[in-house]
């Protein structure tokens, strides 16, 4: 009876909710995305900041952390080489919203990648997720605002 309900569960459709992300590539493009992914690998540390996986890829900027999140975990706990990241985290401990979570779903991505996302996400477009029910306006001001400003700031 527990083989048949690990292959039901193994073989489930998750889904995601669709109005957990908002599509924000029109204040960070892909290309910025991947910009600011090189400059944390090359000139951040490691530093685990969840559960879920650990040693993520880390840089600290002023008051507040960035980290890499990786496309497949399992991949990443893996391979210390493993360098395909899709998530960019920002996590400021002392503020109300204190996670922002920018998520790029690559041209190909649909066909190709291990990463789950909603179907209804369109490839080549970065968005802002929406993880804890924040306030998604105040969410995106504060990301625009503040941290995008210092981020590009410190990668000149």
């Amino acid at each position: 009876m527990k083989g048949i309900l690990l292959i039901i569960i193994m073989t489930m459709n998750f889904t995601i909710p669709d109005d957990k992300y908002v599509n924000i590539t029109e204040h960070i493009s892909v290309q910025q995305f991947e910009q600011i992914q090189r400059f944390i690998l090359i000139n951040g540390d490691r530093k685990t900041y969840r559960n879920i996986d650990n040693n993520n890829p880390h840089y600290r900027l002023n008051n507040f952390d960035i980290y890499l999140n990786p496309e497949n975990v399992n991949q990443f706990l893996r391979d210390p080489e493993y360098d395909r990241f899709n998530e960019i985290t920002i996590y400021h401990p002392s503020n109300e919203i204190q996670y922002y979570t920018l998520r790029i779903v690559r041209a190909g991505d649909g066909e190709n990648s291990t990463a789950r996302f909603p179907e209804n996400l369109d490839e080549n477009q970065v968005y802002l997720k929406n993880t804890y029910n924040e306030n998604i306006d105040e969410m995106k001001k504060n990301l625009l605002d503040y941290y995008l400003k210092e981020i590009f700031k410190e990668m000149l």
